[in-house]
């Protein structure tokens, strides 16, 4: 015979339920975490367009109020719900989310480039290259202006459509007859860049660049 457990009380339900993000590479659902003691775990569900209620996961208390649903398409609209789970199963009623549609993501891309010290005073430095977009120029030396920091670095943040593979070099004054080149002067392959972010991020910032030579001031050729 199966004696029923002590605990037939169900625990309040998460206060609120939000979406951090909803883009192509997933929806970050995160919840304000239940107030009772004994909650073992959450379930988070999700609603489709057709109306249909589908249980995504369960998560371990220890896991932390969040859970990344990366099983999603782009132009399709979802509802969450989180529900919270005792140690003897009771489960509470379930908080929903606003709806959100998932499209995507668009990333502040920061490049930041370190020059040689005899760069010339007065000098442009530009990014040119392939960005994703049609928002940007593709691969004009003059197209986009950096913005200078001090004597070596040079900077600029591009709004990029996530998941792109961007590719790109550095240039002065407008013109590919001042490209970058390699500490040997060689032609160098272009630099390439996944436009992508942790779930805890908002930004993207390359800053690992360094230019070794410049074609015509180091005389390259």
């Amino acid at each position: 015979q199966v004696e029923p457990p002590d605990d037939m009380e169900a625990p309040d339900a998460p206060p609120s339920v939000s979406i951090k993000r909803a883009t192509l590479s997933g929806v970050i659902v995160q919840w304000e975490p239940a107030s009772a003691e004994d909650v073992f775990s959450y379930r988070v569900y999700r609603t489709g367009e057709d109306g249909e209620t589908a249980l995504l996961a369960e998560v371990p208390l220890e896991a932390g109020a969040k859970y990344v649903d990366k099983s999603v398409a782009a132009g399709d609209t979802y509802t969450y719900a989180v529900s919270a789970v005792d140690g003897a199963l009771n489960e509470s009623d379930m908080t929903p989310s606003e709806a959100v549609k998932v499209e995507q993501g668009i990333i502040a891309t920061t490049f930041i480039v370190t020059v040689p010290d005899y760069t010339t005073e007065g000098d442009q430095v530009y990014i040119a290259g392939s960005f994703g977009t049609a928002d940007y120029p593709s691969w004009n030396p003059g197209g986009l202006a950096m913005e200078q920091v001090d004597v070596t670095h040079w900077t600029i943040t591009l709004d990029l459509p996530e998941g792109a593979n961007v590719e790109y070099k550095f240039v002065r004054n407008g013109t590919w007859d001042a490209v970058e080149k390699g500490t040997q002067c060689e032609e160098i392959a272009n630099r390439r860049l996944n436009i992508s972010i942790g779930e805890d991020e908002d930004s993207l910032v390359a800053d690992d660049h360094v230019v070794e030579k410049w074609r015509d001031l180091d005389a390259c050729g």
